[in-house]
């Protein structure tokens, strides 16, 4: 009986599909054909492949295993898991992933380009929403440009009343003119 699980571990470690299917008496198309339809992180194409290509973290991370947990972790990133959940999900501690991209530039780089992808894929998302929507348009222009086009805060904001007065006009108050008028119907003396 084949060891699919070993097969997908070495595959995922980095090792050729070739020297694991020689391994364990299996052609390269069949396990190439396994690996596609179970989504596999086959080398050379994914995390796990550039990963085991760094020779930094290679020396920092010698287990091919916590390496392929730390390729799952950057896919899940890039999928749009924030790094906390992705490291719970791989059973990898927090403090443990900070030292090695302390120690790992490069790794660093791979962690910032997997939470990359996750923004571009849903800043499309919302650019292809906003085309006909207004609303999608003003959210995102405002998180793009919020000192143009963001909510001003009402805290900071100065504030501004205006008062209409909806009452119905009223009529003048009466001029008193009974000394100005000049009797027309008496002679002048």
């Amino acid at each position: 009986m084949t060891d699919w699980l070993d097969i997908q571990k070495r595959v995922e470690a980095g090792e050729s599909m070739t020297s694991s299917g020689e391994l364990h008496g299996m052609d390269i198309a069949t396990i190439s054909r396994r690996a596609k339809a179970e989504g596999w992180l086959v080398a050379g194409n994914t995390w796990i492949g550039r990963i085991n290509q760094l020779d930094d973290v290679r020396t920092l991370i010698k287990s091919g295993e916590q390496r392929r947990k730390v390729a799952e972790a950057l896919a899940r990133m890039a999928s749009g898991d924030t790094m906390a959940v992705a490291l719970r999900i791989v059973s990898i501690a927090g403090a443990t992933f900070r030292g090695w991209m302390a120690g790992s530039p490069q790794l660093s780089l791979m962690v910032d380009e997997a939470r990359a992808e996750t923004e571009t894929r849903l800043l499309g998302s919302i650019r292809n929403k906003a085309e006909g929507d207004w609303k999608a348009a003003s959210w995102y222009l405002g998180r793009l440009r919020p000192a143009e086009f963001g909510q001003v805060d009402s805290a900071i904001a100065p504030k501004i009343t205006i008062a209409i007065d909806l009452a119905p006009p009223r009529a003048p108050d009466p001029i008193d003119i009974t000394d100005d008028v000049v009797r027309l119907d008496k002679p002048k003396p």
